[in-house]
């Protein structure tokens, strides 16, 4: 994961279940959230902590989705840095590894300098 997000930065953003058809959305309203976010690039792969992607879209204590970055940020309430989600787990079947350089561009050989 490039990045481990908290779930009070995580919100529904454009849509609600199934989580499939939508992504969830890190809010960039807040100072602290675009301080923690700020150096994110299209691809890198994150993990939301406490956020279940499974059967719909929520919070739920030691959840994990490990998702990656779909979209830039917007100054729209409720809208934000959007994330696809890859995988999710209901009780820590997930740990992060943080690593800087994950990001599908690398990670897949893909695109330009």
């Amino acid at each position: 994961m490039t990045k481990v997000v908290p779930a009070e930065y995580v919100g529904q953003g454009h849509g609600g279940s199934p989580p499939e058809a939508s992504n969830w959305d890190i809010q960039t309203q807040s100072p602290d959230a675009v301080a923690h976010v700020e150096d994110l690039r299209f691809g890198d792969v994150l993990l939301l902590e406490d956020i279940l992607s499974a059967w719909g879209r929520g919070y739920y204590e030691c959840a994990v989705t490990v998702g990656v970055v779909s979209c830039g940020p917007s100054e729209a309430l409720g809208q934000g840095i959007g994330v696809t989600t890859l995988l999710t787990c209901k009780e820590g079947e997930i740990e992060a590894k943080v690593d800087p350089g994950a990001n599908l561009k690398k990670m897949l050989g893909i695109g330009g300098a």
